[in-house]
This record gives structure tokens, sequence and C-alpha cells, in this order.
């Protein structure tokens, strides 16, 4: 619901020209709708099934990862490690299931992050 009366909101204030729309904008702004439709409604199912914090942590892998592979300055490789070491030590590895850390939600806040990854991409060839 948030997305979507932004998204009315924005078009009335800023009033595109649709029609003059290429395909390739038109492919972009669906992949770009498309991930940031899915990444929320994974991260949603996910965090039904693990802990918030966790959900959260798991998710902040897709951003983390891009961030990793797209960098070309030691410290932001330094920081990115940091971050890494933060997931390894909120992240509980010894519980199961029955703790709360389900694999299904893991791999829901986990497809969530690689959608945030995806959405990240888009974002940036969308402003260009």
């Amino acid at each position: 619901m948030r997305v979507g009366i932004a998204g009315i909101l924005l078009a009335l204030v800023n009033r595109p020209a649709l029609r003059r729309f290429t395909w390739a904008q038109w492919k972009c702004a669906l992949v770009y709708g498309l991930s940031i439709g899915a990444m929320n409604t994974s991260f949603y199912y996910g965090v039904r099934r693990v802990p918030l914090g966790v959900g959260v942590t798991i998710e902040f892998i897709g951003p983390l990862g891009l961030a990793l592979l797209t960098s070309r300055k030691a410290t932001d490789f330094l920081w990115a490690i940091l971050a890494t070491l933060g997931i390894i030590f909120i992240v509980p590895w010894s519980g199961t299931p029955a703790d709360g850390l389900d694999p299904l939600g893991l791999g829901l806040v986990a497809l969530a992050g690689l959608l945030w990854a995806l959405y990240i991409i888009t974002t940036n060839r969308i402003t260009r």
C-alpha cells in the first residue's frame, strides 16, 4: 500500500510523459517494480517464520554482497568484512527450526536480500 500510494502521488506531481518512454525504459521500470514488490513480499513472509532481527540480518547479505562485488576501494572491503562479522555474530547458528529458525523463512529473507540487490542495480539504471 505504501509503495503504491507513493507511486500514485509521485505520478500526479511529476506527470511523466508515458507515451515517450522507450521499450528499454519500460523494461527497466517493470524489473524495478517487480523486484521491490517481490522483495517486500518475500521479506514479510520470511519474517513470519523467523525472528525479525535474524530476518533483517540475513536480508542485508544482498546489498552487502553487491557492495563487495562493485567496490574498488580497500576501505570498502574492510567495512564489508566488519559487517559480515556482525552477521556471523548475530545469527544464532546453534538454533534449529524448533528454536524459530525455519529453513523456508531463512530462504525467503535470503531471497529478499537478492531482490534488494537487484532493486539497487535497477535504481541505478533508472536514475541514468
